[in-house]
Parts: C-alpha cells; sequence; structure tokens
C-alpha cells in the first residue's frame, strides 16, 4: 500500500517510460508532468532517468551555502516526494510558472 508521499509523486509525473525508468505507477493527475532532471554536483550528472529536483521559490535553510528543494524520487518503482536541503552549488531544475 502506498502512503501519502508517494502517491503524490505518481499525481505528479509525466505518465509512462519515456523519460522515467520504473513508472508504472504514475498518473499526473495534477497537471505537472514532472520529468527526470537529476542534478550536477562538480560536474557529474546523477539520478537522469530516477529522479526531478527542483529548486524551491522559498529558502527554509537558516544556512547561507544551502537552499530547499522540492524533490521526486523514483527509485525500482518507490515514488517519493520531500521536501530537502542541498548545497546551493548544485545544479537542479527550476519551474517557472506563469502569473
Amino acid at each position: 500500500m502506498l502512503g501519502g508521499k508517494e502517491v503524490a509523486g505518481g499525481k505528479l509525473k509525466e505518465m509512462g517510460l519515456l523519460h522515467w525508468e520504473n513508472n508504472a505507477t504514475s498518473t499526473n493527475q495534477i497537471g505537472f508532468t514532472a520529468l527526470p532532471g537529476g542534478y550536477c554536483n562538480e560536474g557529474s550528472f546523477n539520478g537522469m532517468n530516477g529522479m526531478g529536483l527542483w529548486w524551491s521559490s522559498s529558502d527554509e535553510s537558516s544556512m547561507s551555502i544551502v537552499a530547499t528543494a522540492f524533490e521526486i524520487w523514483n527509485i525500482y518503482s518507490f515514488v517519493k516526494v520531500a521536501k530537502d536541503d542541498w548545497n546551493k552549488d548544485v545544479y537542479l531544475s527550476v519551474r517557472c510558472i506563469k502569473d
């Protein structure tokens, strides 16, 4: 049985296997069509087909070198949505929203 964070991840992700690996639980019900972009740290790209990470517009961290990011992890068909702190020198995706 899937918990709230796992169900939310599937509702945000693009359906099918065109970009995501192990993507059986996705419905894209919210219409966000999240795509995996992984991250880049010190010139090394990681998680290109298994995770999506986006910088948050609000920075909840008190440390100047760390910022808050929104994450969707898709590992072995387990989908997880989380909020976490990442060093600001790591490259993550951004999502622009029209006002």
